[in-house]
């Protein structure tokens, strides 16, 4: 399998990709299921003290609802609000971005995490696996479906500055001849 994925944007200009392979994708999930479960209790301690004012009909169902669905709304609230990742996925330095390479979009990011469901089949992430293991992209069903990569995320190589994005920064911005009938 090649772990290279490559994009062209639309100015011609190559981006490369690191992808990330199923171990990484893995020890990422354990630690996002860790805090999910750490979150869970919380929630479920706090709901019980709440329970003596709510009631218990209302106490159940909101109970219900907070197991039945928190483990998808940590996935889509942590993807969605930081740009592709969640703790796990930081931690082991991931990200999840949009096959052309551009940040994930909400309606994606609901995609993916939503057909977790299909993933976990038959209990045991096994279908989930075994499309990583068949696909060159490394993608899960929910990945495939929603458009989706997950990529090693790198930062800049010690010592590099971006370029100046305002005119007239740069020292030697004086010298640059017009540009503007360039094609």
């Amino acid at each position: 399998m090649n772990d290279r994925y490559l994009v062209l944007t639309p100015e011609k200009v190559v981006l490369a990709y690191q992808l990330a392979g199923a171990g990484p994708r893995i020890a990422a999930h354990i630690v996002d299921l860790a805090v999910v479960a750490v979150l869970l209790v919380a929630l479920m301690l706090l709901l019980s003290f709440a329970g003596i004012v709510l009631g218990a009909g209302l106490t159940t169902l909101l109970s219900t609802l907070i197991i039945t669905f928190g483990i998808y709304a940590y996935f889509i609230l942590f993807e969605g609000i930081s740009g592709g990742q969640t703790i796990g996925k930081k931690m082991m330095g991931l990200r999840v971005v949009m096959i052309d390479g551009t940040p994930l979009t909400w309606g994606a990011c609901f995609m993916r995490n939503i057909l977790r469901l299909a993933d976990i089949l038959p209990g045991t992430y096994l279908l989930g696996l075994i499309t990583m293991f068949l696909n060159e992209k490394s993608q899960r069903l929910g990945d495939i479906i929603s458009g989706t990569v997950v990529v090693r995320q790198f930062s800049a190589p010690e010592g590099f500055t971006p370029a100046p994005h305002r005119a007239g920064v740069h020292p030697l911005e004086q010298h640059v001849p017009d540009l503007s009938r360039m094609n």
